[in-house]
């Protein structure tokens, strides 16, 4: 499971109130910010058969993958890009901008909706959702365990790369980005783990504390931050944990500010 998968193992379209305002012709153009594996890009496409969709990330190695699981011969109207998405710039006007799971990522925020109005024909909507943080148990956790001795000298100048934004902060900025909102919630996800084990090999993929940490080391790591995690938030009476995040959905209009 990829960076990308960040706090999202349930989190769908189908859930989301954003589908609502996913209303196609079925000739639009879709920029995409944010590659993941490409299968909702993909999906996403099958509802704009005359429409195109162009995904962007800045990793190679994403997009690379991308490419292979959706080849240009079978895919002709998906599209994958090597860009730069902290601020994003085209020469073109979209209808819509999507970008789920990435503006955590972004360091400016202000910078990066300022590029998607731009990038935005008017009258387009931009549809984000993003987590707005850790489980206050986890983060308490893993700030308790990175402090040992054992481990406290690998995170001497560690910082994760997340930028979360607030409701409060967001609904500010899209309006001085010349954004009208029409739905800006926070929603409360829970997933449910069978287990501390499978608990811990989901999260390891992702958890951007393990990065210091050398490779025959975070597993025990890892297994620390759990324990402490469990402490703090006890399994249920089946042995089950309970992931509970919240996360940030947004859909924003361009409007003429000519």
């Amino acid at each position: 499971m990829s960076l990308l998968c960040f706090l999202c193992i349930s989190f769908s379209l189908v859930a989301s109130k954003i589908s609502e305002y996913l209303v196609f012709e079925g000739d639009e153009t879709v920029l995409d910010v944010g590659c993941g594996s490409g299968k909702e890009s993909a999906e996403l496409l099958k509802q704009i058969p005359r429409g195109e969709v162009r995904v962007w990330d800045n990793s190679q190695a994403r997009i690379a993958s991308a490419q292979k699981n959706f080849p240009k011969e079978k895919h002709p109207h998906l599209f994958f890009e090597v860009r730069d998405i902290q601020v994003p710039s085209s020469e073109r006007e979209f209808d819509y901008l999507r970008s789920f799971e990435k503006l955590q990522w972004v360091k400016d925020h202000h910078a990066f909706l300022g590029g998607a109005n731009r990038c935005l024909k008017v009258g387009g909507k931009l549809l984000i959702a993003t987590p707005m943080g850790l489980p206050q148990a986890l983060q308490q956790a893993v700030d308790e365990v990175s402090m040992k001795e054992r481990w406290r000298g690998y995170f001497k100048d560690f910082v994760t790369g997340w930028n979360f934004p607030t409701k409060e902060t967001l609904e500010t900025l899209l309006t001085e980005n010349h954004f009208e909102t029409r739905y800006l919630e926070v929603i409360e996800q829970e997933d449910i783990f069978p287990s501390k084990e499978v608990f811990q090999n989901f999260i390891s993929h992702w958890f951007p504390y393990v990065q210091p940490i050398p490779t025959d080391l975070r597993r025990q790591f890892m297994s620390e931050v759990i324990e402490r995690f469990v402490e703090l938030q006890p399994l249920d009476n089946n042995q089950c944990l309970h992931f509970c995040v919240k996360r940030l959905e947004v859909v924003a209009v361009k409007h003429d500010h000519s």
